[in-house]
């Protein structure tokens, strides 16, 4: 397992940073895919630009739960190897 203070100080950071970095991945996907369905709308006599800040911001909400829900799955789920100089690896689910 982890053996000093430090070390579980930084398993948390990287299991923190991963989900960051996989929730915002995916936001950045879903905003793009958003922008050319929202551009559609227009021919329903909608107004795109509103309909698009309505629409990614609750896509932001998603994306926040979907990464608190991340960083929990990282920290429970994942493999800690340790290497023989005492450096740990992650391996995540």
């Amino acid at each position: 397992m982890i053996g000093s203070v430090t070390q579980t100080v930084d398993f948390q950071r990287v299991c923190i940073l991963k989900a960051i970095d996989t929730g915002w991945i995916e936001q950045v996907d879903n905003l793009q895919q958003l922008r050319f369905v929202v551009i559609n709308r227009k021919f329903s006599q909608q107004n795109p630009l509103y309909e698009y800040q309505k629409e990614a911001i609750v896509s932001y909400q998603q994306m926040r739960h979907q990464v608190d829900q991340l960083v929990l799955k990282n920290i429970m789920l994942s493999t800690i190897k340790r290497k023989s100089n005492g450096e740990i690896t992650i391996v995540f689910p």
